[in-house]
């Protein structure tokens, strides 16, 4: 892994000022590009690089020292500059198109893609990004993210113009008073990750990158406090909590749907702090996906066997709707929801009218006269829904093997119909 700093050049003739970044200030420079080496890579070693990328234009005009050519802006080049600052990361310049049409456009991604190597850590400046370049940027950085797993450290601009036009500072601002701040943009790269994250969650039921990515940002602030960070403690439980949902469902564990705790009141807790607050309105996301999930209640299993067809898990989605129905009934006659027996023993009693196996005749034949008062309070429909799930669960369990095997589109067509009906008599 190497740490690299990519800024682009531009053609303006640009005009020296200060600038600060948090406690740190570098005065009397003319690019941009001196202060953020200064002030990001100062540390840095002979294996990391500095990549500055330049048209034609900007490195006749800016990249090089001054000549004869009328072009020039500066006796001395952005080059030059940095080699006097007497870094140890190597600089590197990279020859960029202008960007005018579409092929080159594609070849400054292509440029730039190329530059990063596999696990780079990456210093983004994005103060001279000119025309379509900083959306480029931001597609390019997050495409290796996923092809080179690089790492953004940071994205920063320095804002001169917030002095004014160049030609009137110049002439208007002594230099010991531009004083231009630096601004880290790097949250808002970062709200992108948060924005998928919560889209895996949201659209596809899946919690590993909110998981992992929560992890990444609360460390240092739980590390920093001894853990006493209330904001940062909140957020890592919601995605611990999340993950642990999703799991749960993903693998039929029923008995920890039921016991899953509202999300309401730890996300409210969450959206009243300023840990992260373009976060917030995802947040708002994920109270809507879990709203529905109440503290210990058996009736989760019909939230979640919902959640499943929503996601394309059928076979949990099956199951965990037939044990749902089975937990309600020993809910409601006070039996233990995690005895084997007395759950044999529902199940007995909602397959009456079918052929039961001998063992399920022998559960009845034990507890006859409490069977009879089950059943007589059982509507009718509910024990046809009940063996409908049986024969759906029992084809997705022998794999499709059977001759009178379904069809994979049956079974949503299935789990859909059986939502709606336990949805009327539940």
């Amino acid at each position: 892994m190497g740490r690299k700093f990519l800024s682009f050049l531009g053609t303006t003739k640009y005009v020296p000022a200060n600038y600060s970044f948090q406690a740190q200030k570098v005065d009397n420079v003319t690019f941009v590009q001196e202060a953020l080496v200064q002030i990001f890579c100062k540390d840095w070693n002979k294996d990391d690089k500095i990549c500055i990328f330049c048209t034609k234009d900007a490195q006749d005009k800016n990249w090089e020292d001054k000549d004869k050519s009328e072009k020039a802006n500066f006796d001395k080049g952005l080059y030059s500059r940095l080699l006097s600052l007497n870094l140890r990361p190597n600089i590197e310049k990279v020859d960029i198109p202008e960007g005018k049409t579409e092929e080159e456009i594609l070849a400054i991604f292509e440029r730039v893609f190329n530059a990063l190597k596999e696990n780079d850590s990456i210093t983004f400046d994005i103060t001279h990004s000119f025309r379509s370049l900083p959306m480029l940027n931001l597609v390019v950085l997050n495409y290796a993210k996923f092809l080179k797993n690089i790492q953004i450290e940071g994205i920063y601009y320095g804002a001169f113009e917030v002095l004014g036009h160049p030609g009137g500072v110049e002439k208007n601002i002594p230099l010991e008073k531009r004083n231009a701040p630096i601004f880290d943009l790097t949250p808002y790269a970062e709200l992108l990750e948060w924005s998928w994250a919560v889209s895996d969650f949201v659209k596809y039921g899946q919690t590993l990158r909110l998981k992992e990515l929560v992890e990444e940002k609360t460390r240092p602030l739980l590390a920093e406090t001894k853990g006493k960070n209330v904001s940062a403690k909140d957020l890592k439980t919601l995605a611990e909590r999340l993950n642990e949902l999703a799991n749960n469902i993903l693998c039929n564990r029923g008995y920890g749907i039921t016991k899953q705790n509202n999300f309401n009141a730890l996300i409210d807790n969450i959206q009243r702090t300023e840990l992260i607050p373009p976060f917030k309105p995802l947040l708002e996301k994920i109270k809507t996906k879990t709203k529905d999930f109440r503290t210990d209640d058996v009736k989760n299993g019909f939230i979640a066997a919902k959640w499943c067809y929503e996601h394309g898990l059928i076979p949990q989605g099956i199951t965990i709707l037939q044990e749902t129905i089975i937990s309600l009934f020993c809910k409601g006659n006070e039996l233990n929801i995690r005895d084997k027996r007395d759950r044999e023993f529902i199940s007995a009693c909602l397959n009456v009218g079918d052929k039961p196996q001998i063992r399920l005749r022998d559960i009845l034949e034990e507890r006859k006269k409490e069977a009879e008062k089950i059943i007589n309070t059982i509507p009718k429909e509910i024990p046809k829904l009940f063996r409908d799930l049986t024969g759906a669960r029992n084809d997705i369990n022998h794999g499709g093997f059977n001759k009178d095997a379904r069809k994979y589109q049956k079974f949503y067509q299935q789990l859909n119909k059986f939502l709606q009906e336990a949805e009327k008599l539940f």
